[in-house]
């Protein structure tokens, strides 16, 4: 990819929201600062400086259990200066905490949709992406968020295609990514973009990131860590399939138990989770396999019993397709152990 910035700085504008979670802040201030040395020490010619700018609504040293900066207040942003724009994440778990966000953030909306126009990159890692989705800039587009936020973002964006295949997910000017380390991952993206990918791939070794590593998929967990709903009916559902994974699950059986007609019962469980029971309960005992190959040294074909599954041959396939990673590989990735260090 051929470099898009010619100037000898690059001025990346990185907005703090309200309640910041400050990790995600300082993860860009390292990846952008450490790219400028690297570029000195390494003698890399044409790669321009690497100038970040944080704002915040009001200005002024914004901190966190300790942890802070200093920001220009948000009406000082010269948008003619700026090359590309980062949405940091703020913390959300849930749809109060998102709505608090999104009153205060209508302070940086002129300054977004004007970069927008212009077609600067503008980035957005973790729950900030629920707060650029909020912009609609993201409508008829994809995007990915934090695995764990999905439930959120479906609920209250669905006009754009939520992507959680990918850990950065790039639809035009826009970037989105998932939680946490994947800012890095975000950062490089951005670095690609404006500088070229032999420089990111560069980055990518300084910081001990796996270049290939492109989805968020074999950390995910199926099923919802929290309902999202408010249907008593749907919750103990949820709660007694949860506790007998073996039990008869067919559409029919669960029904009958619950006392209420198959079409019911799935247009109950579609308004709730937005999903299919079937399709729930698929979720769940992929979850429930997550958890034993984690924690047991049990061999497959004596889990499955415990999920209420038969076909060994079967369920891997279907592990493979929900995680990309067989149950073997899953358990050697993720199984505690003395991974830290050879004695």
């Amino acid at each position: 990819m051929m470099a898009q910035i010619t100037s000898p700085t690059l001025n990346i504008a990185i907005l703090i929201p309200e309640t910041p979670v400050m990790s995600g802040v300082t993860a860009f201030l390292d990846l952008f600062r450490h790219a400028n040395t690297y570029a000195e020490r390494t003698g890399h010619a044409g790669v321009p400086t690497v100038e970040p700018r944080l704002y915040s609504a009001r200005g002024g040293w914004v901190s966190v259990l300790g942890v802070g900066v200093e920001s220009s207040p948000i009406a000082a942003m010269d948008v003619a200066q700026v090359d590309a724009l980062v949405i940091t994440a703020p913390l959300i778990l849930d749809g109060r905490d998102l709505h608090r966000e999104l009153a205060a953030f209508g302070a940086f909306d002129g300054q977004i949709k004007a970069l927008a126009d212009r077609g600067v990159p503008i980035a957005a890692c973790c729950a900030g992406t629920l707060l650029m989705a909020a912009t609609g800039l993201l409508d008829s587009r994809k995007a990915t968020t934090a695995w764990w936020l999905a439930p959120l973002f479906e609920q209250h964006f669905p006009a754009v295609t939520l992507s959680m295949e990918s850990l950065v997910e790039r639809d035009g000017p826009f970037f989105t990514a998932g939680a946490s380390t994947a800012s890095y991952s975000l950062g490089l993206a951005l670095l690609e973009q404006l500088v070229d990918e032999h420089f990111a791939l560069a980055m990518a070794k300084v910081f001990l990131i796996d270049p290939n590593r492109s989805s968020q998929r074999v950390f995910m967990d199926q099923v919802p860590l929290q309902p999202l709903h408010a249907d008593p009916q749907v919750a103990d559902i949820m709660r007694w399939i949860s506790n007998n994974l073996t039990a008869d699950l067919a559409l029919e059986s669960l029904a009958e138990r619950f006392a209420m007609g198959k079409r019911t019962l799935i247009r109950r469980f579609k308004a709730a989770l937005h999903d299919t029971p079937s399709s729930y309960i698929q979720k769940l005992r992929i979850d429930r396999a997550k958890r034993l190959l984690e924690r047991t040294d049990l061999p497959l074909e004596r889990i499955l019993p415990e999920l209420g599954y038969e076909d060994v041959s079967s369920f891997r396939k279907l592990f493979i397709q929900h995680t990309s990673l067989t149950p073997k590989a899953y358990r050697e990735k993720f199984r505690p152990g003395d991974r830290c260090c050879d004695h």
